[in-house]
């Protein structure tokens, strides 16, 4: 997975925030909490003190990722095959539409470009047949004119 912080990882970076709001240099914050941490992770403007959500940022970032990946091919590392969960795959698929345009930047197999679904989605079986590389360069426009 691209860059996912442990639920372990997440839980001991959040206590050391706790120690530091609500008990100096106590090592434990039981019962000390005079707020909830999910208020605490709220933007200011919505009554909260902005510290950031870690869990929730991590899923933006990977979804970022996901969508610079598909915009700004100029990145060296814009060819990469990022492994993301599929929660944030879900999420990444629920928020963007593909308009196929020459077709140059549109995944003919992964990308959902058929009524919202991929050829992937369509056809499974056909889809497992299919080598590895392909399923990654193929764009819509390759395909279209015979190439493979």
């Amino acid at each position: 997975m691209a860059n996912k912080l442990t639920s372990w990882a997440i839980q001991e970076i959040e206590a050391i925030q706790r120690r530091f709001l609500w008990a100096d240099n106590d090592s434990s914050v039981r019962g000390k909490c005079a707020v909830a941490w999910p208020t605490i992770t709220m933007p200011k403007d919505l009554g909260g003190l902005g510290i950031t959500n870690l869990r929730l940022a991590g899923i933006a970032m990977r979804t970022r990722w996901l969508w610079l990946q598909k915009t700004d091919q100029d990145h060296a590392w814009a060819d990469l095959q990022l492994q993301v969960e599929p929660k944030v795959q879900a999420l990444f698929n629920a928020s963007v539409s593909v308009h196929i345009g020459d077709g140059q930047r549109t995944m003919f197999w992964t990308d959902r470009w058929i009524n919202g679904k991929g050829v992937a989605n369509l056809a499974p079986t056909l889809f497992q047949l299919i080598g590895t590389r392909n399923k990654r360069t193929l764009t819509v426009a390759e395909a279209l004119q015979g190439r493979s």
